[in-house]
């Protein structure tokens, strides 16, 4: 994608923990990589139950 020629580039030093992602309207975008990471923790977390609760299970009878 070709950024028009009254619009420049973005700066390329912007810490390491945001990245650029371009929008239908053409402009950047800065997302935390942590809000992605937030959600893979959240489903990891969601997902630690249920061993727990077949192996309860299975302990109890």
């Amino acid at each position: 994608m070709t950024l028009p020629p009254d619009v420049s580039p973005p700066p390329r030093n912007f810490p390491a923990s945001f990245q650029l992602t371009m929008v239908k309207s053409g402009q950047c975008v800065r997302t935390a990589r942590r809000d992605i990471m937030g959600r893979g923790i959240l489903l990891w977390l969601l997902g630690i139950p249920i061993p727990i609760i077949i192996l309860i299970m299975l302990f109890v009878r």
